[in-house]
C-alpha cells in the first residue's frame, strides 16, 4: 500500500526568479522535508503585487487572471529547474507543483489553503524582526503558528 499523497504549503515572500532559486524556505523543504510523490504548493500573497522581475516592471493592483497565471507558470518553471539540483532525478520527477499568486494578506491565504485534508504542513520563513516591529507589522509565521490547525514549520532566514 502506498503512502497517501501529501501537500506541503510554502509561503514565499518573493516571486523574482533569483528570489525563488535562493529561497531558504524552498531549499529547506527540498533538502529536509519533501518525499517522493509530494505536492509542493508555493503560495505568494501580497497586499500589493509588485512584480518587477516577472511582469516587466509594471505594478498593478488590477492584474488580469491571464497575467497572474503567466506569473504562476514562470514560478513553476523556475522551481522545476531547481528540483534536480536538490533531489534525485527520480524523486524530482515524482514531485507535483502548484503555484498560487494572489493579492491579499499572506496569513489569510495560507490559513485558507491549509484547510485541505491533504496539507501536512505550512513552511514559512522568519526574519526574526523582533517583538516591537512584529507588533507593528504583524508576523506571518507568528500568526500561522498561533492560528493554524496544520503543522507550521518556520525556517530562519537571513533577510
Amino acid at each position: 500500500m502506498s503512502a497517501p499523497q501529501r501537500e506541503i504549503l510554502l509561503g514565499i515572500d518573493t516571486i523574482s526568479k533569483d528570489g525563488i532559486k535562493n529561497s531558504p524556505v524552498l531549499l529547506w523543504t527540498l533538502r529536509q522535508f519533501v518525499r517522493p510523490g509530494d505536492t509542493i504548493h508555493l503560495v505568494h500573497a501580497s497586499k500589493s503585487l509588485a512584480t518587477p522581475a516577472l511582469a516587466g516592471g509594471h505594478v498593478t493592483d488590477n492584474m488580469s487572471s491571464d497575467v497572474l497565471r503567466d506569473m504562476e507558470r514562470t514560478v513553476e518553471d523556475v522551481v522545476h529547474q531547481a528540483l534536480p539540483l536538490y533531489l534525485s532525478a527520480e524523486v524530482a520527477k515524482s514531485i507535483q507543483l502548484r503555484v498560487t499568486i494572489q493579492k491579499g494578506d499572506p496569513r489569510d491565504a495560507l490559513l485558507r489553503l491549509s484547510e485541505s485534508a491533504s496539507v501536512v504542513a505550512i513552511v514559512v520563513g522568519s526574519r526574526g524582526i523582533g517583538a516591537f516591529q512584529r507588533a507593528l507589522q504583524g508576523s506571518v509565521s507568528d500568526h500561522l503558528a498561533h492560528n493554524s490547525s496544520t503543522s507550521v514549520i518556520i525556517v530562519k532566514t537571513d533577510d
